[in-house]
């Protein structure tokens, strides 16, 4: 009984843990940028064409009137204008490079959002589902 208790227990922290955030993609012209540094940008595309894929650990986010973050990759031709600070190794490889993109330059934007309706409902389906599993667990007890 206790392994199908664990299993429903794992079974329902998986899938409290995806419900929790989704990742949407925007026009950036939808998104409230007046949100200063709360919006984690993970990767956008510019109206050149680039696109810029964020570090999971240093994501982009929006200050003022840019996107700023450490690139972990970039498509295409970035103006070196929008390249903050760049590190190589000794081979000249890039390690990290800190892009700041204007606004006005992006057109979409990849980024998470907190699920609030998905996310109580697994949290209610995750007590009812723990409620059930005592109950059935201590009738088959007695």
């Amino acid at each position: 009984m206790k392994k199908i208790i664990a299993s429903f227990t794992i079974l329902a922290f998986i899938i409290f843990s995806l419900s929790c955030t989704s990742i949407k993609q925007k026009r950036i012209e939808t998104v409230d940028v007046k949100e200063n540094g709360k919006i984690t940008v993970l990767q956008m595309v510019t109206k050149s064409g680039e696109t810029i894929i964020f570090s999971k650990k240093q994501p982009g986010r929006i200050y003022k009137e840019s996107i700023t973050g450490t690139a972990e990759r970039v498509t295409g031709e970035l103006d070196k204008a929008y390249i903050k600070e760049i590190e190589k190794d000794k081979e000249g490889k890039i390690l990290r490079m800190i892009v700041s993109i204007p606004i006005s330059e992006v057109e979409l934007v990849s980024m998470k959002e907190l699920n609030i309706g998905v996310t109580i409902m697994a949290v209610i389906g995750a007590g009812v589902m723990t409620l059930i599993i005592a109950f059935v667990a201590s009738y088959r007890g007695t």
